[in-house]
């Protein structure tokens, strides 16, 4: 493989002029709009003759594939900085539970591609099928499976485990659902509610940590916070459900000072009648689909507190956003 980074004009220029890039570096670093940089990279697949006929290129074909694998990633370590009343954490990538460095994930990845290539396919067909049955529909059923690779794509997974783990064992997942286009937020409750339904009927145990984490943060600011005038509940979010954390830094960082200003001024996205009904449906649903009664006791302070509010306040909720899922 030859590569180059360079602006967009240079490195196409080049490979145009020599059908080769050049293995260069471009290190005057410069903002994105000036002069556009980017990577480029080619690989040569060896002459291939224009066939003669049809006939010609058909029987030839299995000599003229040459497949080329490449995976665009990235890698960050940490991959969260995470608020709480006790301060700032910082997550390690789940990956570095199973493999000691960087390059050995890498190397895992490509050894496994066929074998992941293979799973997916079978759960694309899975969801295409069920949404079939419900549907008729074929191009339905592509949506629909094609929606749930993309709910699935948002997912982060991070490790909590307080010691260091090494082969998986003891791992403690937290799963962060990267926001929409829209901006650099995370763990948003207008996103993760309609990423649900794909979660529900292939991750179950995603659904669950998507809640959680957003549980948690409200578990622990409830008593923090605690005292706030319930008339003082259309300015404060200590009594509603807020939009999403906030994560204006390269590692959807939710900084203390932002998440505090939050809470205390009603700076959030102004959504809470839909973010607390959001909730409440979806830690339900999460206990219909395990029989877990358990996780509705453990979170049911809070989720009367939502409650609350929508009985107050959901039929004349004042002025405030809205997002459409469906």
């Amino acid at each position: 493989m030859k590569y180059k980074v360079a602006s967009t004009d240079d490195a196409r220029t080049e490979f145009i002029d020599s059908g080769r890039l050049s293995d260069s570096v471009d290190r005057h670093y410069r903002s994105i709009n000036e002069r556009t940089p980017v990577f480029a990279f080619s690989h040569h697949v060896g002459n291939v003759a224009r066939p003669n006929s049809s006939q010609e290129y058909i029987s030839n074909i299995p000599f003229l594939i040459h497949s080329v694998l490449f995976t665009i990633g990235y890698v960050q370590d940490p991959i969260v900085k995470y608020a709480s009343p006790s301060g700032m954490k910082e997550y390690l990538p789940l990956w570095k539970s199973y493999f000691p460095t960087t390059l050995e994930m890498i190397y895992f990845h490509y050894q496994d591609y066929a074998h992941c290539v293979n799973v997916s396919a079978q759960l694309d067909s899975q969801i295409e099928r069920d949404a079939y049955k419900v549907s008729r529909n074929v191009k339905y059923a592509a949506i629909v499976a094609l929606s749930a690779r993309q709910a699935i794509g948002g997912i982060v997974f991070a490790e909590s485990a307080h010691e260091r783990i090494a082969d998986g064992k003891g791992s403690r997942p937290l799963v962060f659902l990267k926001e929409i286009s829209s901006d650099g937020n995370m763990q948003t409750v207008d996103v993760i509610f309609p990423a649900y339904r794909s979660l529900s009927t292939t991750l179950t145990e995603v659904c669950q940590s998507t809640c959680t984490l957003n549980l948690r943060f409200w578990d622990s600011f409830l008593n923090h916070y605690s005292g706030t005038k319930k008339q003082d509940c259309i300015r404060t979010s200590t009594v509603f459900m807020i939009s999403d954390h906030r994560s204006p830094m390269r590692l959807a960082t939710p900084m203390v000072s932002l998440v505090q200003v939050c809470l205390r001024l009603g700076n959030d996205e102004y959504m809470p009648v839909e973010e607390c009904g959001n909730m409440i449906f979806m830690t339900l649903a999460y206990s219909q689909f395990t029989d877990n009664i358990n996780y509705l006791e453990k979170h049911y302070k809070i989720l009367k507190q939502w409650t609350s509010y929508l009985i107050d306040f959901g039929l004349i909720p004042a002025t405030q956003g809205k997002v459409f899922t469906i």
